[in-house]
């Protein structure tokens, strides 16, 4: 009768050992656990904000790296009978002592045909700039002046100097279009300033350059 007490009372206890058990070992047979986010990344998404924060720190402009600059532009025109006519070519080579602040020398230089039996005429011209610029993101006004000499076959040998001003604006990180106005006082040997401030003329400029 005692055995029969005993064996009714350990009969729970070992059908509980025995859930135990076959719990644990069904816990040790699932594989591990990976570690995961919250929140599924969604990677088209982390793509198009990456892209949005390049968008948004676009330079449109030369940096400090880029402190030479060469511009180029160019013009002509002839009679009603394209048997006359004149071409013309100006050139500038400029170098950036700052961020804002350019020296340049520049070149033109003239072709004319008067006509038929009549000898080509050269002109040139060869001048020192200094320019100062106030960069707006991609737009670079800029005010300065230069000095300089006329020459040619036509032309009465004679310096030249006056204010300028202009825009560049930037097409590209080194690549700009350029517009720009001057007033060149001519200095003939008999000239006094205010003649030859009388004597100017105002030029203007359109052309393509690079920074480099």
């Amino acid at each position: 009768m005692h055995e029969t007490h005993c064996t009714s009372r350990l009969a729970p206890l070992a059908i509980s050992a025995l859930g135990g058990l076959s719990l644990l070992m069904s816990c040790a047979s699932r594989p591990p656990l990976v570690d995961r986010p919250l929140f599924a990344e969604d990677d088209s998404a982390a793509v198009d904000l990456q892209e949005a924060v390049e968008r948004s720190d676009d330079h449109v402009g030369p940096t400090t790296d880029d402190p030479w600059e060469v511009t180029l532009s160019g013009g002509g025109f002839n009679n009603e009978d394209f048997d006359a006519g004149t071409a013309q070519v100006n050139g500038s080579l400029g170098y950036f002592v700052s961020d804002e602040l350019e020296v340049s020398v520049r070149q033109g230089g003239s072709l004319a045909d008067p006509g038929p039996g009549q000898s080509a005429l050269y002109n040139g011209s060869t001048r020192l700039a200094l320019d100062f610029h106030v960069p707006i993101d991609n737009v670079w006004p800029f005010f300065g002046a230069s000095f300089g000499a006329f020459y040619g076959d036509s032309t009465e040998e004679t310096l030249a100097a006056g204010p300028e001003a202009g825009v560049k604006v930037f097409l590209k990180d080194t690549t700009f279009a350029w517009l720009s106005a001057e007033y060149q006082f001519l200095f003939d040997s008999d000239d006094s300033l205010n003649s030859a401030f009388d004597d100017g003329l105002w030029v203007y400029n359109l052309g393509l350059g690079l920074r480099f």
